[in-house]
């Protein structure tokens, strides 16, 4: 069974980065911040959605062993962000994470922005 929740400490923080330098070769993220999401499954992160410390909701860092976990940990992201009055928000991501890009080219409400060097940007309405 996944369970899902907010980061709340630093060693949630602590535990999203390194999962972030795992997957993509030691590559940093740099300050993430609330809403994060954390997908844990028998004790272990099998994933997580977090926001960068960027004007407005970025989301720059998603992580996820599935495209079940990670459409659950972006409908939890899309509700905390609604409530605290926002109506989209930007999706940054490696271009070579080809889970989320597959979900995110597929998915309504969500418009290819820009492609940066490796990053790819999208738009997500709510």
């Amino acid at each position: 069974m996944t369970i899902y929740r907010l980061a709340k400490s630093p060693e949630d923080y602590d535990k999203c980065r390194e999962k972030f330098r795992e997957k993509f070769a030691g590559e940093e993220i740099s300050t993430i911040k609330y809403p994060t999401v954390i997908a844990e499954r028998n004790g272990d992160m099998v994933g997580f959605l977090s926001s960068y410390d960027v004007p407005g909701y970025s989301v720059g860092a998603v992580q996820a062993d599935s495209v079940h976990v990670l459409m659950k940990m972006f409908n939890i992201y899309d509700s905390v962000v609604k409530s605290l009055g926002k109506f989209y928000y930007i999706i940054h991501i490696n271009k070579d994470n080809k889970t989320v890009k597959r979900m995110l080219d597929n998915w309504k409400n969500v418009t290819f922005h820009k492609k940066n060097g490796k990053y790819l940007w999208y738009i997500r309405g709510l």
